[in-house]
């Protein structure tokens, strides 16, 4: 009875050469299909924020501020929860920034979709006062099937070429 099995793998050589020569190709339609898919979620997300409607609407707060000569008042519309958050200055719009690279030790390519906001955590996720006004979160899902379907593409047109 033996210990364990061998077998041989005839023209495994031009399967390695063939693999070397599909990786390039489709790197690089991963990378376009990752950084289009991101741009569409970076759209998404400041649209939403910045497309106030009155259904999304929740209540009007005045609070403090300091700047303005309108008797240091100002009207805040705050969104639903589960609605994007509404824009009040536009700085959680403008803040969403979109990254791409491939990194200095992992080589791993990595698409990064963020908000330098202060705030966004806050509300993406919600706090223990306020409840979730998501807008990353809803446009990834908008465009995930977008994303695995233009992967899939890559994917077939690269076996299809060779």
């Amino acid at each position: 009875m033996a210990d364990s099995v061998t077998f041989k793998i005839d023209g495994m050589e031009q399967i390695e050469e063939r693999f070397d020569q599909l990786t390039p190709k489709m790197a690089s339609g991963i990378r376009r299909v990752l950084n289009a898919g991101a741009l569409k979620v970076k759209s998404t997300a400041q649209k939403n924020i910045l497309d106030t409607s009155y259904w999304k609407m929740d209540f009007r707060y005045s609070g403090k501020d300091e700047n303005r000569k309108s008797g240091g008042r100002r009207v805040v519309t705050v969104s639903k929860p589960g609605a994007a958050p509404n824009s009040d200055t536009g700085n959680l719009a403008r803040n969403i920034t979109v990254s791409s690279g491939t990194g200095i030790f992992s080589k791993v390519y990595t698409v990064l979709i963020r908000s330098r906001a202060k705030y966004s955590q806050a509300l993406e996720f919600g706090t223990k006062d306020m409840e979730a006004r998501p807008f990353f979160i809803k446009s990834f899902k908008e465009h995930r099937g977008w994303i695995r379907k233009g992967l899939e593409r890559v994917r077939q047109k690269a076996l299809n070429d060779h």
